[in-house]
């Protein structure tokens, strides 16, 4: 299984870098060249960096990023005034809405469609009773949201690689390009990732192997659910993760430990959401548990080749002529079927992951559409598809490490590695947008930061090698 997952893995990051090549030089000027001119000056900067990080004491690297990358994304949103658009601004309409009392919004045909999203609203209510409706405090809110997961990052890499890996992939997270634009637009991903994130963080800290630990997971798992919709997949990912390792090496407990905290996680998620769902019913809050109401839309959007899988006008206004219910079930899964009968499946399957994995990232265009500085969408992007571009090679060497890494060393790669397949399978078959991607980006920078710093001590031992080969020569000619 680890070596399946680690040969995978690194197809998978072959792949991502061969389709993120045309996209990085069709943005320069001298093509192909040029833009793996730049992707090979980024790879030397980040192995620069990995050699810098190294040298700071862990308090002072603690104090360093968590300032730096907080200080970044204050100042990103301080600059860039994003208003409110699409999803983001119906969800802040509602929220203001409910911080004055008014929750008759729970039963439109928005949040009947996707009452998952009043979780994430309910959260903006209140902060919007607290401090007024301030747009700027919610984002204030998601710049300290993802700085601190770049922090989880660093516990997550040191827990499973090591500290020069932790402290490799903090760095890359706290800087990556979208994670830092994406602050000044009010997405749920913010939140949702870094709860997502601390659960993980406990689970491969070995803290299911605890009395309580499978308790905190779960919780963990129900919040970020009642954020954003990915909890089910973080929750089953765990199970299938402790039925695979853990019970292989269940430690100072037994196996049947192990089987019983993993039930436990789960009956935490499955119970944990369904009270919360009829809580929030019977306190008028929401009309519809927090799930999709309807099964078959992102399935059905999925499968459009005129949008390669994405968001289509058409399929909206398609869903909207049926009532909601088992009407528009019926219409939405005839018309899945309709399209798996005449779609070139495996074509359209093949475009979608080329253009979740390998296109450009929209977060310059939810950040800087309609503000002042739009024009400066272009520059964005081209240093994203250049960064990206360069955490896909070493990504590759990453996962080919893995390989080679002795089974008995395992401390939770085989989660990451879990999750970052299992999320580009699943968008396969549903519905895709390149900010998607945002959602799985700590298991994509940890495995890829086990690559910087695999290359990193490689390089290391060259030049150690190569010094020791230049003394070598120059005493061997003194003596002649």
């Amino acid at each position: 299984m680890r070596a399946v997952l680690a040969i995978v893995g690194a197809l998978f990051y072959a792949w991502v870098l061969i389709q993120s090549l045309p996209t990085a030089a069709a943005r320069f000027g001298g093509g192909y060249w040029e833009a793996v001119l730049w992707i090979v000056l980024a790879i030397f900067a980040v192995l620069a960096a990995a050699a810098a990080v190294r040298r700071l004491g862990t308090r002072t690297f603690l104090v360093a990023i968590a300032a730096a990358g907080l200080g970044v994304r204050i100042a990103w949103v301080l600059w860039i005034d994003t208003p409110p658009v699409s999803d983001f601004k119906d969800m802040l309409d509602a929220a203001i809405r409910g911080a004055a009392g008014d929750f008759s919004f729970a039963g439109n045909e928005y949040f009947g469609r996707w009452a998952y999203l009043m979780g994430f609203t309910l959260y903006e209510t209140v902060v919007v009773k607290l401090v007024g409706p301030s747009v700027l405090v919610l984002k204030l809110l998601n710049a300290a949201f993802s700085a601190a997961t770049a922090l989880v990052v660093y516990r997550i890499g040191r827990s499973v690689f090591g500290e020069t890996t932790g402290r490799i992939a903090a760095v890359l997270y706290a800087f990556y390009i979208p994670n830092v634009l994406m602050c000044s637009v009010l997405t749920n991903q913010h939140l949702s990732t870094l709860l997502f994130a601390l659960g993980c963080w406990l689970l491969v800290f070995g803290r299911l192997r605890t009395r309580y630990g499978w308790l905190w997971i779960g919780l963990l798992f129900v919040a970020g659910q009642i954020i954003r919709p990915l909890g089910g997949f973080y929750a089953a990912g765990a199970v299938v993760y402790g039925l695979v390792v853990l019970l292989r090496r269940p430690g100072p407990i037994s196996r049947r430990a192990i089987l019983l905290r993993l039930a436990g996680l789960a009956a935490v998620y499955l119970i944990g959401m369904q009270l919360v769902s009829q809580a929030l019913i019977g306190a008028g809050f929401a009309r519809y548990p927090l799930a999709a109401q309807e099964p078959y839309w992102k399935f059905m959007v999925g499968m459009n080749v005129q949008t390669t899988g994405g968001w289509s006008q058409e399929d909206t206004d398609y869903a909207l002529s049926y009532r909601l219910g088992s009407e528009r079930d019926a219409a939405e899964r005839t018309l899945l079927l309709e399209r798996l009968r005449t779609v070139d499946v495996p074509a359209l399957l093949w475009a979608k992951a080329k253009l979740l994995w390998g296109g450009e990232d929209a977060s310059a265009y939810w950040s800087l559409f309609q503000t002042p500085q739009a024009d400066l969408q272009a520059p964005y992007i081209r240093a994203e598809r250049v960064l990206y571009a360069a955490m896909a090679a070493f990504g590759v060497v990453g996962m080919l490490a893995l390989w080679r890494r002795r089974e008995e060393d395992e401390q939770g790669e085989m989660l990451l590695a879990m999750l970052l397949l299992g999320y580009a399978v699943i968008h396969l078959v549903i519905e895709i947008q390149t900010r998607y991607r945002l959602d799985m980006m700590p298991a994509f920078i940890l495995l890829l930061s086990y690559g910087v710093r695999t290359t990193a001590v490689r390089c290391g031992r060259w030049k150690n090698q190569l010094f020791d080969w230049r003394r070598f020569s120059w005493k061997k000619s003194k003596s002649l």
